[in-house]
């Protein structure tokens, strides 16, 4: 059996939750889909109520915010499959037999415990408002099977993938991560360390919260915070940690600091409003925050 979990907070999700139950009905499939809000506003809620009302579908709301790390756990500790399917509640189904591939995989599997899906990305409507998250996506996670496979933990992503029911149970997401960024980095991590077999699969579902440069620049830089305060667990995993202490190193941290103070404005106004951001500018840019993040800690 397949328990398709979906964690929300403040996004209309019923078509998803319609699509994926059309899915199992038509193919007879065994599943359950259980949507949880995560302390979303009433506004979203009313939209989202709908869904208890779907075939296969138990809809639960939680009045606090959870965070992304416990309000998965939680989900898992509901669930009745001996497979999870965790899927981003700004998904949307790409083809109609997105729930099959994963089912036939759950019943035939002996090469894997989870399973990669991946995601894909639509130009959106208003791009020049969404294009630093659009190009991001497009650069860094629209991304196929194979090309996945070459780095498979570190490529783990937590939008779309499915996992054995008992080793979710065995490595759950560390709680500890409350704020946006870096829970899935470290549950790659976990995974490699403790040789679970993990495998990427095509079989890829559209992100369509793309947010506004603005907002998706904010998030990053949470990111970035969240990845400074668990450094000690994050070190062997995050790549941009790795370069920094690598500057650290070698003494020229200071130089991307100093960048940081003397342009960081510029460029994150540059970041927000350009029409086709550079990713590698972005990437300087989370550096030079992560080194003055740095400087104010000692």
């Amino acid at each position: 059996m397949l328990s398709i979990l979906i964690p929300v907070h403040n996004y209309n999700c019923f078509k998803l939750a319609e699509d994926l139950s059309n899915q199992i009905k038509k193919y007879t499939i065994e599943a359950e889909i259980i949507v949880a809000e995560d302390g979303s506003d009433e506004e979203h809620k009313i939209y989202n109520r709908g869904i208890a009302k779907l075939p296969y579908c138990l809809y639960i709301e939680f009045l606090e915010n959870k965070g992304r790390a416990k309000i998965r756990n939680s989900l898992a500790g509901m669930a009745n499959g001996e497979w999870l399917v965790f899927i981003d509640c700004d998904a949307e189904i790409i083809d109609g037999d997105f729930v099959k591939r994963y089912y036939e995989i759950s019943l035939n599997s002996s090469d894997a415990d989870i399973y990669c899906g991946g995601l894909d990305v639509k130009v959106p409507d208003d791009l020049s408002a969404k294009s630093l998250r659009y190009y991001y996506s497009l650069k860094r996670e629209k991304r196929s099977a194979e090309e996945r496979m070459e780095n498979p933990y570190s490529s783990f992503s937590s939008f779309n993938f499915m996992i054995r029911a008992n080793v979710f149970f065995k490595y759950p997401f560390d709680e500890n991560f409350i704020e946006y960024g870096h829970e899935d980095t470290l549950f790659g991590d976990i995974l490699r360390d403790n040789g679970v077999k993990l495998k990427h699969i095509d079989n890829p579902l559209f992100h369509n919260g793309l947010e506004l440069n603005e907002i998706f620049l904010g998030k990053t830089e949470r990111s970035v915070e969240s990845l400074y305060k668990f450094r000690d667990k994050l070190f062997n995993c995050s790549r941009l940690y790795q370069f920094y202490a690598k500057l650290k190193k070698f003494h020229v941290l200071f130089l991307f600091r100093c960048f940081y103070m003397l342009f960081g404005s510029r460029v994150r106004r540059y970041l927000v409003e350009s029409k086709k951001p550079s990713i590698a500018i972005f990437d300087l840019y989370k550096l030079g925050y992560l080194s003055v993040l740095s400087d104010k800690s000692i």
